[in-house]
């Protein structure tokens, strides 16, 4: 699993200080900070880009301005060319909103095989199949 600290700004908040809809999908993406990474570790795989076929976010529960936000990320599915993530942000000990995200690592002529040593790292991370869903 990969953990984020998030500390929302009041410009991250609505009219009534509940933290907007349209942020939870940047304080995913800060989640995966480790997994961009793994993809730009060295210079062999300076190059590897990789793009967001599909992305969900489902919320549970509102969240607030005041109350550090923790994002865990864990890798659901490993591909021949993609992986999924998925994703929760919990605020005050209570999931507030999860996610789901499918990457893909492409290459000049279209999606490419996930590098072995990045498939390793990204095995390392991996959740099992009995963890209980969010």
């Amino acid at each position: 699993m990969f953990t984020t600290q998030i500390t929302p700004r009041i410009s991250e908040t609505n009219m009534g200080g509940h933290i907007s809809n349209t942020v939870l999908p940047v304080w995913f993406e800060a989640g995966r900070a480790e997994i961009y990474a793994m993809f730009h570790a060295d210079e062999h795989l300076a190059g590897t880009p990789l793009a967001i076929k599909t992305f969900t976010v489902t919320f549970h529960r509102e969240m607030e301005l005041h109350g550090e936000v923790r994002i865990e990320s864990h890798v659901a599915r490993i591909g021949r060319t993609s992986f999924a993530l998925t994703e929760r942000a919990l605020q005050h000990g209570q999931v507030c909103a999860t996610g789901e995200v499918v990457y893909v690592v492409v290459g000049p002529d279209g999606p490419e095989a996930v590098p072995d040593a990045i498939r390793d790292q990204l095995n390392a991370h991996q959740i099992s199949e009995s963890a209980p869903e969010h």
